[in-house]
């Protein structure tokens, strides 16, 4: 900067001496003047021109290393989305199996269930057993009546009958659920 003004200064005044040597003072002033003026607005003019250019090198330049940095961080983005993708995706995979297999036990639970009551007990074995105490509860009626009948204190045929029957039916289904 310094020799840029050094050169400005010498180039404008070159004739100065001899304005001097002429003796006229108001006029060499005058000429010192408008030449330190014109002086003063080429280094301005070229300091402008300068920091035009520079300004220009330095947008280049921040809008190089702008366009590099975004890169740069899209690319660690993407990398970090991949990573997330994968694991999210992985995730997804495992909670899939887990509600398929709480699926698959909640059918299971829902089936053992229907089949029992209260305390794991399953229903056919409830409905068997009140089967079996129904039929033990008619042969012993029958038993009574045969006795009655036997003792001769009267007694019914057809009492008889009916609880033979119902004696004999409900044991038999006893037998026939505890056989399968």
């Amino acid at each position: 900067m310094d020799e840029l003004i050094r050169q400005e200064i010498m180039a404008a005044f070159e004739g100065l001496e001899e304005s001097f040597a002429d003796g006229d003072d108001d006029e060499a002033i005058a000429l010192i003047q408008a030449q330190g003026a014109t002086v003063f607005e080429k280094v301005l003019a070229r300091l402008e021109d300068d920091g035009q250019l520079l300004s220009a090198q330095l947008s280049s330049r921040i809008e190089t290393l702008a366009g590099e940095s975004t890169r740069e961080m899209l690319e660690r983005y993407e990398e970090r989305l991949g990573v997330l993708q994968e694991a999210n995706n992985q995730a997804r995979t495992e909670l899939r199996s887990e509600i398929d297999n709480l699926n698959a036990l909640s059918k299971e639970y829902d089936e053992l269930m229907a089949n029992k009551l209260g305390n794991g007990v399953p229903r056919e074995a409830i409905v068997a057993g009140a089967a079996f105490l129904v039929g033990m509860s008619g042969v012993g009626a029958a038993a009574n009546e045969l006795l009655k009948m036997a003792l001769g204190a009267g007694g019914d045929v057809q009492v008889l009958a009916t609880n033979a029957i119902l004696g004999v039916a409900g044991v038999g289904y006893y037998f026939y659920k505890k056989g399968q």
